[in-house]
């Protein structure tokens, strides 16, 4: 039995998005330096996050990790970041996700 997607989305499209965000991650005042104490290889981390996002969506069961447990680890990740991850991220999907 296959589970169908969330929503339509393609693996090419969350690669773009994931591709985008962490653009404007590494760039973000606040953000970027939050990132930057953690990630040394960006396409790496690419590839795992988007890997998360097709698991995610389009049920691909491609993604191992614990995110939460991640981010809670990494001593720097505030409250106060999530509003503005979610900013930049909404920001991103309306940039380059084309709604139906």
């Amino acid at each position: 039995m296959t589970i169908p997607p969330r929503f339509p989305i393609t693996a090419a499209e969350i690669d773009k998005v994931v591709a985008v965000f962490y653009a404007r991650i590494r760039q973000h005042a606040a953000l970027g330096e939050v990132f930057a104490a953690h990630v040394t290889d960006w396409p790496e981390h690419e590839i795992k996050i988007a890997s998360f996002w097709r698991n995610a969506i389009l049920m691909e069961r491609s993604y191992s990790g614990n995110p939460m447990r991640k981010h809670m680890a990494a001593g720097n990740v505030h409250g106060a970041h999530f509003p503005q991850w979610l900013a930049v991220f909404d920001e991103v999907l309306r940039d380059t996700v084309t709604a139906d």
